[in-house]
């Protein structure tokens, strides 16, 4: 674990640019407080995710995820119901709930800060990523969708449809 994780476990401040960063599905993840620093009562990860991502409509079975919107927007559709988020919204998904959201192929990237909880699911992050060289967006690639179904029952989600 990188040094500056072990100190935040025991509180402090996590400077901007600091934090694990992970190349996941196209987009940069930088995880900021993992599981193993809140005994598994939250992770909060600053994401990048880059115009057209998006991943298919699934279900948490034990996570309630929430996104506050940093930059650019997203299109989201969480219970039926589709909306915008934009910069300084939050944006709540509740387990149990079928989401999925998106990013305009004309908003640019987003940026989020998105909060997991409990903090399993970081592991599908983890485990579906790859750590990044650097803090920078990854080459650009499309969404794996065999991968995100082939670990789906081991983090306690269902995918259950197409992205947006």
């Amino acid at each position: 674990m990188p040094a500056i994780e072990q100190e935040i476990s025991r509180g402090g401040v996590l400077s901007a640019g600091q934090g694990r960063s992970l190349w996941f599905q196209g987009n940069l993840m930088t995880i900021k407080v993992a599981g193993e620093h809140t005994d598994d009562a939250v992770a909060v990860v600053e994401g990048t995710f880059r115009a057209g991502h998006g991943p298919p409509l699934h279900v948490h079975r034990n996570e309630d995820e929430l996104f506050y919107i940093l930059d650019g927007q997203m299109l989201v559709a969480c219970g039926g119901r589709t909306f915008t988020a934009h910069a300084g919204d939050l944006v709540f998904l509740p387990r149990g709930v079928p989401h999925t959201f998106k990013v305009p192929a004309d908003g640019g990237p987003a940026r989020t800060l998105f909060l997991v909880t409990p903090a399993h699911f970081l592991g599908f992050i983890e485990a579906a990523g790859e750590p990044a060289p650097e803090p920078v967006m990854p080459p650009d690639q499309e969404y794996d969708l065999a991968k995100t179904e082939a670990l789906a029952d081991h983090y306690q989600f269902d995918v259950i449809g197409p992205p947006l």
